[in-house]
């Protein structure tokens, strides 16, 4: 899956999307200003929109779907407007 499946497992669990999530929003927002994200809340919404409890994992198939709904969270990974 990506990048975001730093294990090569093909799941997504959600304390590794949080790692992604941190290292992106540290890299384009600067450290400072992603320390203001709450991650563990973006995280979850993240989740729950591919239909999935936090604890659970995600395959890529169901992560493409979860971001199909959030148009947003496309153009933040990508970096596309």
């Amino acid at each position: 899956m990506c990048r975001l499946d730093t294990s090569g497992d093909g799941f997504l669990t959600l304390d590794k999307f949080k790692d992604s999530i941190e290292k992106i929003l540290s890299i384009r927002m600067g450290p400072e200003l992603a320390r203001q994200i709450d991650i563990n809340k973006f995280s979850e919404q993240i989740f729950e929109q591919c239909g999935l409890h936090p604890t659970k994992k995600i395959s890529k198939e169901q992560f493409i779907e979860g971001c199909k709904k959030n148009k947003e969270f496309i153009s933040f990974l990508t970096g596309e407007k």
